[in-house]
């Protein structure tokens, strides 16, 4: 089944296999209404790090500004887009439904339209939120959201780039089709561990004293760094409890989550004690106390296990005394403490080594299943959970009035989780991004055809 299974109304046609529209509105102005039908003049990545030195694109420094559409980039009239006949995943399970309606170029979810522009086929197919990788080390890189988008990854959490780095991608991820992009502007922590540990970090702000803490929380969320989140590395050696805590008090103080790395037991211990809203890792170095899991929950602090890259850690020469036995037994435990469980890689490109931009949130997502998540909560773990999490509120959930962030996936993936890996299309706020599956995911899916 492909996309040439549309309706294509009056006047339609298909160019590169995606449908198109030239009408003609009152005003007697034609328009191209799909897939998205509008060039914005594109630009390097470094040349975007050069703009950003003299300012970013004004906004109040909140989530929602940081995820804003410049004015200046042109809305061409909406299309209305209708999946029709289709499996639709609601964040509690999977309904059939006959119609669900967008709006393209950008756009929201609707109700059902008795007349709408392009209606695609959605049979023995089922339409997923746009996924959420909570976790990324985007690096500047050229191919970084592009890749993500491919694979139906429709917003990114940077937690390890610099201020430069996320100011150059922000403004990458404004471009039509792009994923929404969001940043910590570095990682706080010591000197012991900006030099050492399990997991590369790049811009480590070194800080040692409460005081300093409390000033570099307030550089990130001023301009022109903006930063979306304020993230501390919680492992030792590293930061002691009373700097831990006056970084995290400072970051609520500016109504900011305050996220921690821990890859050690008794780092998930510091954790809790100083108030962290967020951890990302899982511990490789002996089991998690079961008081701190109990505290976890009861507090409502989440878990970014990361599990693609504490595997990958765990498993170098350099790494004695890791075990991933570990990781995956930790998930399990937090899990079934009724802690919240979201999905991020820490996807970054090296030139010895990689997590794959996109691909690997799959892989991600099926580490998790291996930890004891079921495939509900796994796929909520990438939509709807951290939409709540990170406070990114229009978007985890197909309802109407949210962004149209939004997979269209060949069968169903609570019963058989990699059919998140076999796309047919995606969009990005009800633009068509090009889509990619692995080459034997394809020829499976051809094959079915």
């Amino acid at each position: 089944m492909g996309l040439s299974n549309v309706h294509k109304p009056r006047g339609a046609r298909v160019r590169d296999g995606m449908p198109t529209r030239e009408d003609t509105r009152p005003s007697g102005q034609a328009v191209r209404e799909y897939p998205g039908g509008f060039d914005v003049p594109g630009s390097l990545i470094e040349s975007h790090w050069r703009a950003s030195q003299g300012g970013i694109v004004p906004g109040n420094g909140s989530v929602e500004a940081a995820l804003a559409t410049p004015d200046n980039i042109p809305r061409p009239s909406m299309t209305i887009i209708a999946i029709t006949n289709v499996d639709l995943f609601d964040g509690h399970g999977i309904r059939h439904v006959l119609s669900q309606c967008f709006e393209g170029s950008p756009g929201n979810v609707i109700q059902p339209q008795s007349l709408p522009d392009v209606s695609v086929d959605g049979t023995g197919c089922t339409l997923i939120p746009g996924l959420i990788d909570c976790k990324v080390d985007a690096n500047s890189s050229p191919t970084a959201l592009s890749s993500f988008a491919a694979y139906g990854v429709t917003t990114v959490i940077d937690l390890v780039s610099s201020s430069a780095e996320n100011q150059a991608m922000r403004r990458e991820s404004r471009s039509p089709k792009m994923p929404s992009y969001l940043g910590s502007g570095c990682v706080l922590g010591s000197e012991a561990t900006a030099s050492r540990g399990l997991f590369p970090f790049r811009a480590v702000r070194v800080v040692k004293t409460p005081s300093e803490a409390r000033r570099l929380v307030e550089e990130l969320v001023e301009d022109p760094i903006r930063a979306d989140y304020i993230n501390i590395i919680a492992d030792q050696p590293g930061l002691d409890p009373e700097t831990l805590a006056a970084a995290v008090a400072a970051a609520h103080a500016r109504g900011k989550l305050a996220i921690a790395h821990a890859s050690q037991s008794h780092a998930y211990d510091a954790a809790l004690l100083a108030g962290f809203d967020i951890v990302t890792a899982v511990p490789v170095d002996g089991p998690l106390d079961a008081s701190t899991v109990q505290g976890f929950a009861e507090q409502g602090i989440a878990v970014v296990p990361t599990l693609c890259s504490v595997q990958q850690a765990s498993q170098g020469e350099a790494t004695p005394g890791c075990d991933f036995g570990f990781a995956i037994a930790a998930v399990r435990q937090l899990y079934c403490a009724g802690v919240r469980i979201c999905a991020g890689t820490t996807a970054y490109q090296r030139r010895n080594t990689t997590i794959p931009f996109g691909t690997s949130l799959h892989d991600e997502l099926e580490l998790l299943s291996k930890a004891g998540l079921s495939n509900l909560d796994v796929l909520r773990a990438a939509t709807c959970v951290p939409a709540s999490v990170f406070r990114l509120h229009d978007r985890g959930t197909i309802e109407a009035g949210k962004r149209a962030d939004l997979v269209l996936v060949h069968g169903t993936p609570l019963t058989d989780l990699t059919a998140t890996r076999r796309i047919r299309q995606a969009w990005i706020e009800g633009v068509g991004v090009e889509v990619e599956m692995e080459l034997a995911v394809k020829a499976e899916v051809e094959g079915k055809a």
